[in-house]
């Protein structure tokens, strides 16, 4: 039987509402869950977030009342969130 890894808690940068104010650049389609900062097509990675809003080992099922679905995140905020959680 495979051990089951834990939810955890998204990382959540002190800038995030400082992040707002920031333009994105032309191509930039989405904002950082973390840090609210724009993101381009190429530097981003995904967390899957449960309806608590912790972050799930990607790989598991939820059920439908339990998923909220994939968010981004940059490069940055991505080296604070462990392997088995991110996905390009």
């Amino acid at each position: 039987m495979t051990k089951q890894l834990p939810h955890i808690e998204l990382y959540q940068s002190p800038k995030f509402g400082q992040n707002e104010d920031l333009s994105p650049k032309e191509g930039d389609d989405d904002r950082c869950v973390c840090c609210n900062k724009p993101l381009n097509k190429e530097g981003k990675y995904f967390v899957h977030m449960s309806t608590d809003w912790k972050v799930v080992p990607f790989g598991e099922e939820l059920s439908p009342q339990e998923d909220q679905g994939c968010f981004p995140v940059g490069n940055a905020c991505a080296k604070k969130i462990p392997a088995p959680y991110k996905q390009k």
